[in-house]
């Protein structure tokens, strides 16, 4: 297996504001209701932020794929960052949420779109819809 030469370096992680509830309700659209929360507006299925995760369990593994498989699973517009294409396959198990304890599972892509690299994710499986 080739090695990656072109990883993005790894940066120290930073400290966000978190998003109380007076900043999100803040954005209001026209109609007085939360610009784009969640759908149905006003009868949201997810309740209001900030979500909570405690003693989640995440592994992940860093690899590359086939290029044309990948290409099945970009919108148009989205190119993969690099020949051959770098993926990540993650596996969670999340014991306390705001949302209730489920497990979760995902792919991610590394990607270029317009020129700005990303992180975009085709699939995602879990145990528990809410």
């Amino acid at each position: 297996m080739r090695r990656a030469t072109s990883l993005v370096p790894a940066t120290p992680p930073t400290v966000a504001t978190p998003l109380t509830r007076e900043r999100f309700m803040a954005d209001k659209g026209a109609n007085g209701m939360p610009a784009g929360f969640s759908m149905p507006l006003g009868a949201s299925l997810y309740a209001s932020p900030p979500y909570e995760f405690r003693r989640a369990d995440q592994a992940w593994v860093q690899y590359e794929a086939d290029p044309e498989k990948v290409a099945q699973l970009l919108p148009p517009g989205v190119v993969p960052d690099s020949d051959p294409p770098v993926c990540e396959a993650w596996v969670c198990w999340y014991p306390w949420t705001t949302f209730g304890p489920f497990h979760e599972a995902y792919i991610m892509v590394r990607v270029v779109v317009d020129g700005v690299r990303y992180w975009y994710q085709p699939v995602i499986f879990t145990d528990n819809e809410v």
